[in-house]
């Protein structure tokens, strides 16, 4: 339907891989963060979805947009585990300080 940019012919599946594979190891270099190297395009389809279906777009306008069936789209690309609690608790305490302290106890006994 639309040419490929750089060649004006047929998209080649494999040069979008590369090109997203080379955008997420620039993210990482440039970002300090090094995990956006092991990260692949489901991780973000993952945390796209749980996000929308948190802010209550349908389950069917979501399989829609990410390509899956909604079962599939539920099975595999939603997460719905409340960790309110737990951002609730790293947002109010400074966990740096609290991890070192466990620490420390647990190496004392």
């Amino acid at each position: 339907m639309f040419p490929a940019p750089a060649s004006g012919g047929v998209w080649e599946r494999g040069n979008c891989q590369k090109a997203v594979r080379a955008f997420y190891d620039e993210l990482a270099d440039s970002l300090g963060i090094p995990q956006l190297r092991d990260v692949a395009t489901h991780a973000w389809r993952a945390t796209l979805n749980s996000e929308w279906a948190d802010l209550g777009i349908s389950a069917e306008r979501r399989a829609a947009y990410f390509g899956h069936s909604v079962d599939v789209n539920r099975a595999r690309y939603t997460d719905l585990t409340d960790v309110s609690e737990i951002a609730r608790v790293l947002r109010s305490q400074d966990v740096h300080q609290d991890v070192s302290i466990a620490v420390t106890q647990d190496d004392s006994q």
